[in-house]
């Protein structure tokens, strides 16, 4: 259990700190529309990071200097625009309108759905047919909703000038400033304590720089895997499927259910001739994923027990939603973190 230093508690100088960093969150909490702002911004920094540091071992002149740091991250952050520029240009702006597309033929798709299941139910006990159209009406309201908030989510963003001009600023002097920031914070704190929590903001930023960083490449190599495969095999909105394939990366052990089953649909309303081979392609895709990819992308980011992980996407997903479910196992990681130095590192 942590000892505070004697007569602490009584010091002008805790109670002034206290004063400070209770101010800090009560505006943090009067200013959490912009929290995805920070959120962000703390992502691209994770993201971009890899690229500051390979550029910083550039160097220049017979003496081998190296480049400023500040030049760095303008290079660093000039090489990432340019790639977001291609990324909008050839993906974003397809992606938008055929999740328009989409949205609009989506009554067409949910009639094909009735009809295939209409010539299956014959052979099908009456209570399982019930049970069928219960759950295709289930998926249909699911469905519908799920394609008008992710366009609607994309439009509202790229629409939110003001977000997307604060979130490179933030992660530019985050990328500058992040020692002298964590130095600043320790200095809060008593002499003693320094150590031990700038090991817990290296272990935390650690976890996250990894998770982040490899739940991005998780996404981009699935998205393009599933969008080519799929564009590839003639199912019609293979750039829907690609984003829903990389989002379903942030859903550990769910992600690929969520990602298969719109695929589902898909081809047995388009090109029903395709469904086994599409199975198959999936199914293939998956394990070589979870066994191969994973692994070695992610690594040991994210060191939990598979059941702990599901139970971490259960209680996010009834709390928060779809968020709470991308955003529950860092959490679930984080306090594992968290546990461990103050009851366990501590002593």
């Amino acid at each position: 259990m942590i000892m505070l230093p004697e007569n602490f508690l009584k010091s002008r100088d805790f109670w002034l700190k206290l004063v400070f960093v209770v101010t800090v969150i009560g505006l943090i909490y009067a200013t959490l529309d912009f929290l995805i702002s920070l959120i962000l911004a703390i992502a691209l920094a994770f993201i971009i990071n890899p690229l500051v540091q390979l550029l910083s071992k550039i160097t220049i002149g017979p003496n081998k200097l190296h480049l400023p740091r500040v030049l760095v991250i303008l290079l660093s952050f000039i090489v990432a625009i340019a790639g977001i520029f291609i990324v909008t240009v050839f993906v974003a702006l397809p992606l938008i309108k055929e999740i328009n597309n989409l949205a609009g033929n989506m009554p067409a798709i949910m009639t094909g759905i009735r009809e295939w299941i209409f010539k299956v139910q014959g052979y099908l006990p009456e209570d399982i047919n019930s049970i069928l159209n219960q759950t295709l009406n289930s998926l249909e309201n699911f469905f519908i909703s799920l394609v008008s908030s992710i366009a609607k989510n994309l439009v509202d963003f790229l629409s939110n000038a003001f977000q997307l001009v604060v979130v490179p600023f933030l992660s530019f002097y985050l990328l500058k400033d992040w020692r002298t920031i964590r130095a600043n914070f320790v200095k809060i704190l008593p002499y003693g304590y320094r150590t031990g929590v700038e090991s817990y903001l290296d272990d935390v930023a650690f976890m996250l720089s990894s998770y982040v960083r490899g739940i991005f490449k998780m996404c981009c190599i699935t998205g393009t895997v599933i969008s080519v495969m799929t564009y590839a095999m003639d199912i019609h909105y293979s750039l829907v499927l690609g984003l829903l394939a990389g989002l379903g990366e942030t859903l550990p052990i769910l992600g690929p259910i969520f990602a298969v089953l719109p695929a589902i649909v898909l081809t047995i309303v388009y090109t029903p001739e395709t469904l086994i081979k599409v199975l198959i392609f999936y199914t293939f895709y998956y394990v070589i994923d979870s066994n191969v990819f994973i692994p070695k992308v992610m690594g040991a980011a994210i060191n939990l027990h598979p059941v702990i992980i599901l139970f971490s996407l259960l209680v996010g997903g009834k709390l928060f939603g779809v968020l709470g479910m991308i955003f529950a196992v860092p959490t679930t990681a984080f306090f594992k973190i968290s546990f461990e130095h103050i009851f366990i590192k501590s002593r």
